[in-house]
């Protein structure tokens, strides 16, 4: 049985459910990797499972998804006529991703006597070794992106030109697209969290901000650094300790059975411990990441969850000063006991 299987029904028997039905493309790419551009997985206590995909994907779908029944989709009243057959009581639906339009075409008619609104991203926190091993390479793939970024950051380019090339070096080395719209910000600009790159050009002794990630077989990296060409002043240079040693002390944070909030308190007090920052870190200390680039846990300071090993999420403090600049600096962990596993150690900070 695989770890998706067993966590759809045990959380089936949490809520008193018979069945769930994954209807959203990020929970059907996670329960199976079968990335269909429609399809319904139908999931039941007894651990049966039923995944529906049209034409266009029917016939890969047999050749790469195996131990689980595959029916070709071919209209909707063949999916309801079997719907009827099971006689569902009490059915689980992605309530976070499942929209109105949706509802109402694959759901509603459908009558089931019970219907609990369920926040899917629920299923997909802790991961697989694949998983892991997939998020390790996208985060790889990142650390070598801000390494380039470095290299090729130089007096007079301008933010949208490093993000240009760094888009195209994704493509041509790795084959990868951003897992996010690549943040590159300089200057004044790094006082913006998620500002967007423009024609400012780069000057010397001044922050450049960078905040990317990639996409690897469906997984996401984030990753952010904060570098400077030159010299910095004072200054800035007391800003960017800071947050590197509340970044540090956010790490330390990162162990099993401690709430997420315990992180971001970590980071938070020790920013707020100086009267010039305190509350200019405007933001949570991090999220999990996954096939979606944010997902749970929230590491925020009222986040009651608390770290299991094997999920994975950041850990990203900052501080930011209107009309001066900012700093972020962010790694992406595994929770592994009493020590977290930094993926995106090897970027220099």
């Amino acid at each position: 049985m695989t770890l998706q299987l067993q966590t759809v029904t045990n959380t089936l028997k949490k809520q008193k459910a018979d069945a769930i039905l994954l209807i959203a493309k990020i929970n059907r790419t996670w329960f199976c990797n079968c990335n269909t551009e429609f399809g319904i997985i139908v999931i039941n206590q007894k651990q049966q499972v039923r995944i529906f995909v049209d034409h266009r994907d029917y016939e890969q779908i047999k050749k790469t998804v195996k131990g689980y029944h595959i029916e070709l989709f071919e209209r909707y009243s063949q999916f309801a006529s079997w719907i009827k057959t099971q006689h569902f009581q009490t059915v689980l639906i992605e309530a976070d991703t499942l929209t109105v339009s949706q509802f109402d075409r694959l759901i509603k008619p459908l009558k089931f006597p019970h219907v609990i609104n369920f926040n899917s991203d629920q299923l997909r926190i802790v991961k697989t070794p694949a998983e892991i091993k997939a998020i390790k390479k996208a985060c790889d793939i990142a650390v070598a992106g801000v390494a380039y970024l470095r290299k090729i950051a130089k007096v007079g380019v301008t933010e949208r030109y490093l993000k240009d090339s760094l888009i195209k070096f994704f493509l041509n080395k790795y084959n990868v697209v951003p897992s996010f719209d690549p943040i590159i910000l300089s200057g004044p600009n790094t006082a913006l969290p998620h500002g967007v790159s423009g024609n400012r050009k780069i000057k010397r002794g001044e922050f450049i901000l960078v905040d990317i990630g990639c996409i690897y077989h469906n997984y996401c990296s984030d990753i952010s650094r904060t570098f400077w060409i030159g010299t910095l002043p004072a200054s800035l240079q007391k800003l960017y300790n800071t947050v590197l040693i509340a970044q540090q002390r956010g790490l330390k944070s990162v162990v099993c059975a401690a709430k997420a909030s315990n992180v971001d308190t970590a980071c938070r007090d020790y920013i707020d411990s100086f009267p010039q920052y305190k509350n200019q870190f405007n933001h949570a200390t991090g999220h999990g990441v996954g096939i979606n680039i944010h997902e749970l846990p929230t590491v925020g300071p009222k986040s009651e969850y608390v770290l299991v090993n094997n999920e994975v999420l950041t850990v990203e403090p900052g501080i930011y000063l209107n009309g001066i600049g900012g700093v972020r600096i962010e790694d992406t962990v595994i929770v592994n006991n009493n020590k977290c596993i930094n993926l995106t150690v090897k970027a220099k900070k």
